[in-house]
C-alpha cells in the first residue's frame, strides 16, 4: 500500500501502470470473446442449446468464485503474483475449449474460463489501488476501464473473422492463450513504483 498522495499524471507517467493496463486488457480479451462465441463453439462442438447455455451460466457463477478467492489470496500473496495464477486458469480454460467434445468438458471450459476472468478482473484494480492509493484511484481506473473494454470489444470481431477464414474457433481461442501468456509476462515486471520525486532525492542522497 502507497501512502503517497498520486496526482492522476503522475500516475499516467509511469511504466507500471500501462503494465497493469494491458494486464488488465490481456484478461478483458478472453472474457468479451466468450461472451460472443462461446455458445457458439460448443454448439458446434455437438453441445445441445440448452446445455451450451448452462454452461453459460457457470461461466458467470464461476467469475464471481474467482473474484472471492482472488480477493482472499492477495490477502496473502502479492497481487501480480495472483493475477498470474488467473491468467494460468484461462489458459487452461482455452486448452478445455480446444478439446471439448462433450458437455462436461463445455461445462469445465466454462468454469475456468469464467473463474480466470474474475480473479484477474479483481486483481488487477487491486493493483491500481495498492501501487497509487485511493485519491486518485476513481479516475485512473476509471480511465483503465475504458481503454480496455473499448479495445476488448473488438475480441468478439476478431473471434467472428477468424472463424469465417479457417472455419473453427480453434485459432481464436490460440490467441486467448497468447494474450494471456502476454499478460501474464507484463504483470509480472508491474513493480510497485515510487513516486518521481522520491527517485529524484534518492539520486542525489546516492
Amino acid at each position: 500500500h502507497t501512502s503517497y498522495e498520486w496526482t492522476t499524471q503522475e500516475v499516467y507517467s509511469t511504466v507500471t501502470y500501462w503494465l497493469i493496463v494491458f494486464g488488465v486488457c490481456a484478461s478483458f480479451y478472453p472474457f468479451f470473446f466468450a461472451i460472443a462465441h462461446l455458445v457458439l463453439h460448443f454448439k458446434g462442438q455437438g453441445v445441445s442449446a440448452a446445455d451450451a447455455a448452462w454452461a453459460m451460466g457457470l461461466f458467470t457463477m464461476f467469475s464471481i468464485g474467482g473474484r472471492i478467492i482472488g480477493g482472499w489470496l492477495m490477502d496473502f500473496v502479492t497481487a501480480r503474483y495472483v493475477m498470474i495464477a488467473g491468467y494460468l486458469i484461462t489458459i487452461c480454460g482455452s486448452v478445455v475449449a480446444l478439446n471439448t467434445t462433450s458437455t462436461p468438458l463445455a461445462y469445465v471450459c466454462a468454469a475456468l474460463l469464467g473463474g480466470g476472468f474474475g480473479w484477474t478482473y479483481v486483481t488487477g484494480g487491486t493493483m491500481v489501488g495498492h501501487y497509487f492509493g485511493p485519491a486518485v484511484y476513481p479516475k485512473v481506473f476509471g480511465m483503465l476501464m475504458m481503454i480496455s473494454s473499448a479495445l476488448c470489444a473488438m475480441s468478439g470481431i476478431m473471434g467472428g473473422k477468424l472463424f469465417d477464414v479457417f472455419g473453427s474457433y480453434a485459432p481464436a481461442f490460440q490467441l486467448n492463450i497468447a494474450f494471456s501468456i502476454a499478460g501474464a509476462i507484463v504483470v509480472f515486471f508491474a513493480y510497485p513504483v515510487a513516486p518521481k520525486h522520491t527517485r529524484l532525492v534518492e539520486a542525489v542522497a546516492n
